[in-house]
Parts: structure tokens; sequence; C-alpha cells
């Protein structure tokens, strides 16, 4: 692939025809390999589970794995602020119209979702965690929404223990000439899943090798963008998290 090719893919999913033959459009991220990777997760490669589920996709990207989900049976909200990514989805919307699957694409970031309080079965956060500078927070946010599953994906340190570290510590140096401050977290495994405990989850299941972390992961890799995919469940579709803003105050004595 010539540079400027790899770049006019870069950062951006994949869309397949419906027989999976051909690409409606290019990208690095494979959505039929995270989807794989998101399956496990649910602990049965049970393709029938997207079925009649409404799935709000936060950061869905090109909603090349939107178009996955759809295609299993799910009713999918697409939710993307890059213009230039839904632009990609639109210019093929007449070639899987036929299909006939149940996607709208808005225009919007996890915030609209939050103020929204819109309900669901299943929600999608891959790939942003590590962006936000608290991602417990986002987290809980996450969980004040009405749904019953969670699928999360993340890059994770490979520190132990209920530990984060500046994102900025583990970019290579190219990319940290670029980037100052602080940058986002990557979390230990530990502390994902102790986060996600806490915010209500008591069916955390992990679908990608869990000896994967930032550090290690094959530079070959490029379909799948984290190193960590999780599926959260919990007891009631109900959201978990009532007061998000003040739980942001709680203190916690000695």
């Amino acid at each position: 692939m010539s540079q400027h090719a790899e770049e006019e893919t870069r950062g951006f999913q994949k869309i397949y025809s419906r027989d999976g033959s051909s690409l409606l459009v290019d990208g690095w991220w494979d959505p039929k390999v995270i989807l794989s990777i998101l399956e496990r997760s649910i602990g049965s490669n049970d393709q029938d589970f997207w079925r009649g589920k409404k799935v709000i996709d936060i950061g869905a990207n090109t909603c090349g794995l939107s178009v996955e989900i759809a295609r299993r049976g799910g009713n999918v909200v697409a939710i993307e602020p890059d213009i230039r990514a839904t632009n990609r989805y639109q210019r093929i919307v007449k070639d899987i119209e036929p299909e006939g699957l149940n996607i709208e694409v808005r225009n919007g970031v996890l915030e609209d979702v939050i103020r929204s309080q819109e309900s669901c079965d299943v929600i999608l956060f891959l790939g942003l965690l590590y962006h936000f500078k608290y991602p417990h927070f986002i987290i809980e946010s996450l969980a004040s929404l009405s749904h019953r599953w969670l699928f999360l994906s993340t890059q994770c340190t490979d520190k132990t223990g209920l530990i984060q570290v500046n994102r900025l510590q583990e970019m290579p140096e190219r990319m940290r000439a670029t980037m100052k401050g602080m940058t986002g977290w990557h979390l230990s495994r530990d502390l994902l899943f102790q986060s996600l405990a806490e915010a209500g989850y008591n069916n955390i299941k992990e679908g990608s090798d869990p000896l994967i972390h930032f550090w290690n992961k094959p530079a070959n890799e490029k379909h799948i963008t984290n190193t960590t995919y999780v599926c959260a469940e919990r007891d009631s579709s109900d959201g978990g998290v009532k007061d998000i803003y003040g739980d942001m105050f709680k203190y916690y004595p000695r």
C-alpha cells in the first residue's frame, strides 16, 4: 500500500458488501474481526445475540461495525462526531439499501447520548475510553443509561493492581513529540474490571487475549484498534448510577 493510500484509510473502518466478497469502503479497522472478538466476550460466539436488540454504537466511525451488527438483526443507532467518517458511510447507503438494515446515523458525541438518557439494550463504546481525562467518570456516565450490556474496548497498560498510566508515557516517541499533558489514560485490566464492577456491572468477560497489552500488541494487528475488549452485563436494564455528577465529589475517608 502506498503512503498516500495508507493515509487515506488510516483510522477508518472497512465496510463490506453483503456477501463479504468486496469492500464498499476501505479502512484500517476490520469490523468483522472486531465483531468476532465482541462475540467471543459474550461467551458463546452467538450470532443471534444481536437479533432484535437496540444497539447504540457511540463513536461509530464509518459505521462498518454498525452495518455488520445490523446484518445480524440488530437495530442500530450510530453516533459519530467525525463528518469525514459518516460521509464515507453516506456514499454507500444506496449500495446497502436493498438489505433493509435498521441503522440510524447521527453526528454527535457521548455527551449527547448522556443528556438524552436514551435507552437501549446494548451500548458499544469502542476505542474511546483512553482518550478521556476522567475514565472512571465516563464509565459511570455510561452506566447511568438504561441498557443491559456494555461492550467496551480500550488500551490497557501491562501494570497490575489498581493502576492507570498517563497515555503519553506509553506512546511511541514519534507521537509523544506532538502530544503533551494528560492525553488520556491506559488503565490496568484490574482497574478496568474494578471500575466496571463499581458502576454496577457483574458479569464482565474479556474477548481479547488478556496477555496482550499496549506495549506488546503485535504490529500486524492493524485490523483492531485496542488491546482489551470486554462485555459487561448487569442484572437490570435500568440506569445504574443515578447521580453521576454527585458521585464525582464522593469523599472516601481514611
